[in-house]
């Protein structure tokens, strides 16, 4: 019977000691689910805040796009029509004599002064359209770069709570531990393949040792895994660039 009682009394203890432990486990739990979310919730008003100044520097990209495409399309009226009173002039200078010659010859040159004026503030025009495109390709590149941050930190935190949950359901034992782990290698596995698509759209000029580096005929310069190959001083190209120039 003492035998008897004393085993017992050590299941009890033990029953306890995990009642405890379980106890303590859900707790722990309980607070870091809390703190996580407190954490998700902070990084989602940045994210916020980040999206709205995103929308604005959009915005004035666009407004100011616009502004330069009706005065692109103004422009080119007006060097049209430059254009035509230069071709019509000169279509009736081939026939003209006198004073009438040399009428049409000082309207030549004022419309040929003209055309020439209009075709420069074509070109002004342009290059601001150009620099406009490249604060877009500027704002495209940050935000996937925000993007893909934003990625790696939410994976790090679903893993972190799943592996935590895992280990709290049954903690310290074989169960709980191998759905923490499994937990863990997931989110492991996820953050590397995530981390491996990191954007880089920008393009640009090989340089920074790139560029001073073994051209094809000595080999490359291998990338993609060896599945590609590239030299020093070569170009690479965006998607919206090579698009455009396709």
């Amino acid at each position: 019977q003492i035998g008897q009682d004393a085993v017992d009394a050590e299941l009890e203890t033990q029953e306890t000691v995990d009642n405890v432990i379980g106890e303590v486990t859900q707790s722990a739990n309980q607070y870091f689910q809390f703190a996580m979310q407190g954490f998700q919730q902070i990084m989602q008003a940045l994210w916020s805040a980040e999206d709205v100044a995103f929308d604005k520097e959009q915005e004035a990209i666009e407004k100011e796009n616009e502004r330069l495409q009706k005065a692109l399309d103004k422009n080119e009226e007006i060097l049209q029509r430059h254009t035509n009173n230069v071709n019509d002039i000169e279509d009736e200078l081939s026939s003209a004599r006198g004073d009438r010659r040399q009428h049409l010859i000082d309207q030549l040159n004022a419309e040929t002064e003209a055309q020439r004026e209009a075709a420069q503030e074509k070109k002004r025009i342009e290059k601001e359209q150009e620099a406009q495109q490249r604060k877009q390709d500027a704002l495209d590149k940050k935000r996937k770069e925000a993007q893909y941050k934003r990625d790696l930190a939410n994976i790090l935190v679903s893993g972190a709570m799943a592996a935590v949950n895992a280990y709290a359901t049954k903690p310290f034992v074989p169960v709980g531990l191998t759905m923490g782990s499994l937990a863990l290698a997931l989110t492991a596995a996820q953050y590397a393949i995530a981390k491996s698509a990191k954007p880089y759209a920008h393009g640009g000029q090989l340089d920074g040792g790139v560029a001073d580096g073994p051209r094809h005929s000595q080999g490359g310069i291998k990338v993609l895994g060896g599945r590609a190959e590239i030299e020093g001083g070569e170009f690479i190209t965006n998607r919206t660039s090579t698009a455009k120039n396709i």
